[in-house]
Order: structure tokens, then sequence, then C-alpha cells
């Protein structure tokens, strides 16, 4: 029997271990409430997109190759209640994802992660959580607001990692700025910083 994923059953404490867990999570659990882009969905819903999506992010997957995979793994065909699906249809839905629900379903299992996981070796230091930023660089055409110079514009991914032990991490909180505002702007502190029960560290400076 297929499982039916809405909107509500996404919103579940999950684990790194997601793709193990999921299923047996999602029939247990009792809410039917729909996103509103589900509302003339006939084939791809707010959870089964999620969860195609998810999967093809972790394994390098563009749209054509998402379609084939899920054409040829009966496993999840069964798992998404879906058989097919064309590579025109994930982009539309895509840009129909509610992505307020997204970043509050990350939230959830970022929390989660929190609660389960905690190295011994850092159960004595207290909550730490690393800060760091990474730029991505734009073209000019299309990106004016992110002007640096005549011929660079970018912008920068703020990150707040919460440490589990030495491989692991989780995200805490982000912050979108322009490239030349660094982890140390005032702003992007005070969004970043996490209570003073956390003990942040900076690369630099």
């Amino acid at each position: 029997m297929p499982i039916k994923l809405s909107f509500g059953q996404l919103y579940l404490p999950q684990t790194s271990s997601f793709a193990k867990n999921l299923p047996r999570a999602v029939e247990n659990f009792t809410n039917k409430e729909s996103s509103p882009s589900d509302r003339y969905a006939k084939k791809l819903t707010f959870g089964n997109t999620s969860l195609l999506f998810l999967e093809a992010i972790l394994r390098g997957r563009p749209l054509q190759e998402m379609a084939d995979h899920l054409e040829s793994s009966p496993w999840m065909q069964r798992w998404l209640g879906l058989s097919s699906i064309r590579a025109s249809s994930l982009h539309r839905k895509l840009e129909r994802l509610p992505t307020e629900s997204l970043q509050e379903l990350c939230h959830q299992a970022a929390k989660k992660l929190a609660t389960m996981y905690c190295d011994a070796s850092l159960r004595s230091l207290g909550r730490l959580a690393a800060v760091d930023s990474s730029m991505v660089t734009l073209g000019s055409k299309r990106a004016e607001w992110a002007y640096v110079s005549k011929d660079f514009h970018a912008n920068k991914l703020h990150l707040s990692l919460g440490l589990v032990n030495e491989t692991t991490s989780y995200p805490l909180r982000t912050v979108l700025s322009t490239a030349v505002d660094s982890d140390n702007d005032d702003e992007v502190l005070a969004a970043l910083v996490e209570p003073s029960d956390v003990t942040c560290v900076f690369d630099r400076g």
C-alpha cells in the first residue's frame, strides 16, 4: 500500500537516518493537514516532492535523472505513492513549494539532532557552535543588488553550526547578506549568535 505523504506528515522530528526511519514514522502519523500548494495537485504533493528533491540533493541528481531514477526504483515508487513523473513537472512544482514550510521542517530536524546526539568529548564543554560563511559569486546582469565591484557580484551565506562531535554538525541559524558583510558584522552577529548557553567558535578575529 503506497504511503501518502501529506504536508502534515512531513512535520516530524527527524534524524540523520532520514531515509531509513521516515516510512515507519509516516505510517504512524495521523495528521492529514494539506499544504495550500497541494490544492490542485494530482501526483506531486509537498511531501513526495520534498523527499524527491532531498534524495536528489544528497545524490547530486539533475531533474531528468530524478525522473529516471524514480521510474527505475520500485521501492521509491511504493514509498512515495508515485510511479513516474516528468522533469518539467518537478520544475513547476519546485517553484510552488512553500519555502517557509521547508525552513520550519529543517529547524525541527536540527532541534531533534541537538537532543539526540552529543559526543562525550564535547559534553563537558557545554553547547558549541561554529560560525563561518561561504561566498557565492553571481552573474552581474541579474545580480545588481549584490554589487561589490565593477566585475564582481556576490552574496554571502553565514552559518551557525551546532557541533555534535569532530565530524558531525547541524545548522542552527543562517543569514544571507551581500559579500561585503563579515561574520563579525553587528547585524549578522545579532542573527547568528545563540543564547548565552552556547559558545560560538569563529575561525578568526
